[in-house]
């Protein structure tokens, strides 16, 4: 399914590089951004940076680590490059049904 974008200056840009001689081309978010919202006194926040490499997903999920060294989990995910050929993510050790 495609992703949503508003063009060069909305939140979903498109980003246009080359890996390796090949040309990628793909949809990500425009900056770093964060959302709070809080559900039956459990707090939750959602932190979105755009990544080009892995090594910067992995550098990201740690700055927000860091940030927020008190919670409980740390859930996280990744999907990197146009082919979708990195995809990870974490629960965190978050129990099954409670988020």
């Amino acid at each position: 399914m495609p992703l949503p974008t508003d063009g060069p200056a909305g939140p979903f840009p498109a980003v246009d590089r080359r890996v390796g001689g090949m040309r990628e081309q793909y949809v990500t978010v425009a900056g770093e951004g964060v959302h709070e919202t809080e559900v039956n006194r459990s707090r939750f926040i959602c932190a979105l940076a755009p990544a080009a490499t892995e090594e910067e997903a992995r550098a990201f999920v740690a700055r927000v680590r860091e940030r927020h060294a008190d919670a409980t989990h740390n859930c996280w995910a990744y999907v990197i490059g146009a082919d979708a050929g990195v995809q990870k993510a974490s629960d965190d050790g978050e129990p099954g049904g409670t988020a």
